[in-house]
């Protein structure tokens, strides 16, 4: 058989619509890219636009570009095991010179070609960078505690929780989510959220970790495009007692060690034995804070008993040793409560 277009002799099973390889190849256009391949990049965080999506971006523009450029090489449906070698030379800051080198098989006839562009780099601001520096947010994380403030500790832990959890959103694909700001205020905190979605998890994770509850409460803000805009307000009401705290149930000193959803673990300070308590009950306790807490003179100890001086009254008494209080020097930590001494575990030992 011969080829219809060079009238080269070539097997039947070679030719492909009556042409030969090499006239096949050279007829069709098997793979193209755009002359000139723009790229649109947020000038502050580096995203890359893609459409109306606005994808990670690069530390530096060439593998933006090239990302870019990627996207904008198109094969013919009838070719099989596309691949692409794209090289990216930079003319200057802004402006590229593209080679790609692009392979694959087309109606089982292996081809090669190499495709040159130029790509341009322009600046754009994404829609997260362009709602922060507009100062939008769509919910409030508000944090407070029941009957006390919030401790410098505790303040540091959901602020570094907060972030945690933004960046843990943003890796699995939700730019939009961000921390406007957040707001140390009297006896709380509060987080302002870029999504209303970001926030309701935020609550969540803070509630889930601190054993708070959380209250929804919507506001209308104004309207767009005949349609009500809403923003969340998520309430977390922080216990008034804390991991460490000493709690007075049914008149026995307990330690708090954990603080969950539904129940808190408390260990006994006289023997140690630990149990769990429904938070209802817990709520409804006296709270001792081991802040308060003063020093003891140790008058004499043994095993099960120690002889302190008390130093609200400077009278000697004795109290139940503590299972958890390890070493007895000339001191101990105690609490006072309704005339009696509760020694503190041994400081260690309250975590």
């Amino acid at each position: 058989m011969f080829c219809v277009v060079c009238g080269k002799e070539a097997p039947l099973d070679e030719l492909r619509g009556g042409e030969c390889p090499g006239c096949y190849l050279e007829r069709n256009v098997l793979v193209k890219v755009r002359e000139n391949v723009d790229v649109e990049v947020c000038v502050h965080c580096h995203a890359r636009r893609r459409g109306e999506q606005w994808m990670e971006g690069h530390g530096s523009l060439a593998p933006v570009v090239e990302d870019g450029v990627r996207e904008a090489i198109e094969f013919a449906k009838v070719v099989d095991k596309p691949r692409v070698n794209v090289e990216v030379v930079p003319e200057d800051e802004r402006n590229f010179t593209i080679v790609v080198e692009a392979s694959g098989v087309a109606e089982g006839v292996p081809f090669t070609k190499e495709l040159r562009a130029r790509s341009r780099v322009k600046n754009g601001t994404c829609v997260r960078c362009s709602r922060v520096q507009g100062g939008y947010y769509e919910a409030i994380v508000q944090v407070r505690a029941t009957r006390r403030g919030i401790e410098k500790e505790e303040m540091r832990a959901l602020k570094a929780l907060a972030s945690r959890f933004i960046e843990r959103v943003v890796a699995d694909g939700d730019r939009n989510a961000f921390v406007l700001r957040d707001e140390e205020i009297d006896r709380g905190l509060d987080v302002y959220m870029g999504t209303t979605n970001s926030g309701r998890m935020l609550a969540k994770q803070i509630a889930t970790e601190f054993g708070g509850k959380v209250s929804e409460h919507p506001k209308t803000v104004g309207q767009k495009d005949g349609l009500d805009l809403v923003r969340m307000t998520f309430a977390i009401k922080l216990p008034e007692y804390r991991s460490g705290d000493i709690v007075i149930l049914d008149e026995e000193p307990l330690l708090v060690t954990s603080i969950g959803a539904k129940t808190v673990q408390v260990t006994k300070i006289a023997t140690g034995q630990a149990r769990h308590v429904e938070r209802a009950l817990v709520e409804r306790a006296v709270v001792l804070s081991p802040e308060d807490a003063k020093e003891a003179v140790v008058v004499t100890s043994s095993d099960s008993e120690l002889q302190l001086l008390d130093p609200w009254t400077y009278e000697t008494v004795s109290v139940l040793r503590p299972a958890a209080l390890s070493d007895v020097g000339p001191t101990v930590d105690v609490l006072k409560f309704d005339g009696e001494l509760i020694p503190l575990p041994t400081r260690k030992k309250l975590s």
